[in-house]
C-alpha cells in the first residue's frame, strides 16, 4: 500500500472515531428527541453484594426538564415491580421527581410503553435533585435529575440482577442527557456503576480541525510528489 493511501486510512479511522463513540457497558445512544425502546439489562456479580441498586436520570449542561428514564421487572428487590402501585422499599431522592405509573405511556410521538410485568412501572423525570456527582460517556458531570435507590438486598458471586428500562429524551445536542444504574454497599458506596441511555453529541469542532489537517497535509504531499 503506497504512503499516501495509508495516509487516508489513517485519517478515516480517526475521523470515524471521532464521530462514533466506542462501545463501553450498555450505553445505548439516542438522536434529539430520540428514545431507546425497552431494553434489559443484566449484571453478574463478581463477589458476593449486599447494598441497593440505584438509577439515575440526568441532565447535562443545563437545568430544564427533558429526559425521562422508565424501569420494571427487577430480578432483585422487593416490590420488584413495583406492585403496590407506589414506590413501597425503594428511596426516591430528597428532590427528584418519580412516579409509578400504568401504561399505555407515550411521549411526544415516540414509541408507546406499557409495563413489561404486572400492571406498573417507574417513571423518573430529569428535574432539581443533584447528579454533579455522577459523569455521562464523554466524562462530562450532570446537572441535576433523578434518583432512585431499592432497598437492599443480596447478590451472591456469579449471580445475575436484571431489570428493564427505557431511556427517553426531548433534548438535542451540545447537551448530553444521561441515565445510568448503580450498586451501593452497605457503606454507601458505590462499588458498581454502568451506563444506559444517553443523548448522542454531534461531532466536537477538534474532530473537524482534525479532519481538516489530515486533509490539507495530503494534498500538500501530493502536490510535492
Amino acid at each position: 500500500m503506497k504512503f499516501n493511501e495509508k495516509l487516508l486510512m489513517i485519517g478515516l479511522v480517526v475521523v470515524a472515531l471521532g464521530l462514533w463513540p466506542l462501545a463501553a457497558g450498555a450505553w445505548v445512544f439516542v438522536p434529539p428527541y430520540g428514545d431507546t425502546g425497552w431494553q434489559t439489562y443484566t449484571y453478574t456479580a463478581v463477589a458476593d453484594f449486599c447494598g441497593r441498586a440505584g438509577f439515575l436520570v440526568s441532565n447535562q449542561g443545563d437545568d430544564i426538564i427533558d429526559s425521562e428514564l422508565l424501569v420494571d421487572n427487577l430480578s432483585h428487590a422487593l416490590n420488584p415491580s413495583f406492585e403496590t402501585g407506589d414506590y413501597t422499599n425503594y428511596t426516591l431522592g430528597p428532590t427528584s421527581s418519580g412516579f409509578v405509573i400504568t401504561g399505555p405511556y407515550t411521549q411526544l410521538g415516540w414509541q408507546t410503553y406499557n409495563p413489561t410485568h404486572g400492571d406498573y412501572m417507574s417513571l423518573q423525570v430529569s428535574n432539581d435533585d443533584d447528579t454533579s456527582g455522577f459523569l455521562n460517556y464523554y466524562g462530562h458531570s450532570g446537572t441535576n435529575g433523578s434518583i432512585l435507590e431499592t432497598s437492599n438486598f443480596n447478590l451472591a458471586a456469579g449471580e445475575t440482577f436484571s431489570f428493564d428500562w427505557a431511556f427517553m429524551t426531548t433534548d438535542y445536542s451540545p447537551y448530553e442527557d444521561f441515565s445510568k444504574f448503580y450498586l451501593k454497599d452497605l457503606c454507601d458506596n458505590i462499588v458498581f456503576e454502568d451506563g444506559l441511555g444517553q443523548l448522542q453529541a454531534v461531532p466536537v469542532p477538534g474532530t473537524l480541525l482534525l479532519l481538516g489537517s489530515g486533509l490539507l497535509g495530503l494534498t500538500l504531499w501530493r502536490r510535492r510528489q
